[in-house]
């Protein structure tokens, strides 16, 4: 998870792919986003990002994290040059569109965006593997995105379990949550970890994760 820990700048995007690929990872994830598509411009930042930046809202920290269709084909091609898969995730949907474009073989959504049914809807079209994250979603959410990407089709799904805390306390990490969907859902199921540390990592590993 590479993120959008760039700060905005695609050579450090690069060292982060070359870390990627130095610790054995099987892929390396980073974040594309339209700023204009995603927040309101007086939208204001999250408690856990106060002190962490300057920016004065939330649009003006993101704007400052956006990197343009360039920088992203940069990623792209650097990823491919050293042979490590790179996809992202995706917030609206020119960035979906422009993704595929890069002949990228995996998309992702983040938890925001698990009620976005519209843009959950056009990802699943791509007919490509698709992983949906569902931190702060109800079961039945997570039920009806599923739906939407069955409906179009595609079968190829992972859901992940995670919590939206920045950290998450360890005792909220309700790994449980886990065997729930994946009985409901009949799909793999995945664990994006937010607590400090790897116990909590290697337990979810141990259920049965299929992706941290």
């Amino acid at each position: 998870e590479a993120g959008s820990n760039h700060n905005g700048d695609v050579e450090l995007g690069k060292k982060l792919i070359k870390a990627a690929k130095d610790a054995g990872a099987d892929a390396v994830k980073f974040q594309a986003f339209k700023t204009e598509e995603l927040v309101a411009k007086y939208a204001p930042t999250a408690k856990y990002m106060k002190g962490a930046t300057k920016a004065k809202g939330l649009f003006d920290l993101l704007k400052s994290l956006e990197l343009s269709e360039s920088e992203h084909r940069q990623l792209y091609n650097y990823a491919q040059e050293i042979g490590i898969p790179i996809f992202w995730s995706i917030f609206d949907k020119k960035s979906a569109d422009f993704i595929e474009s890069l002949g990228t073989e995996i998309f992702k959504t983040g938890s925001g965006e698990l009620t976005d049914l519209p843009l959950i809807k056009k990802v699943a079209e791509k007919q490509k593997p698709f992983i949906i994250s569902t931190g702060m979603g109800a079961l039945k959410e997570v039920e009806d995105a599923v739906k939407v990407v069955r409906a179009a089709g595609n079968e190829k799904i992972i859901v992940m379990h995670c919590t939206t805390g920045y950290p998450c306390p360890t005792f909220e990490a309700n790994l449980n949550a886990m065997e729930t969907m994946k009985r409901a859902l009949g799909v793999p199921v995945a664990y994006s970890d937010q607590t400090k540390g790897i116990e909590v990592g290697v337990i979810a590993a141990a259920l049965g994760a299929c992706m941290l």
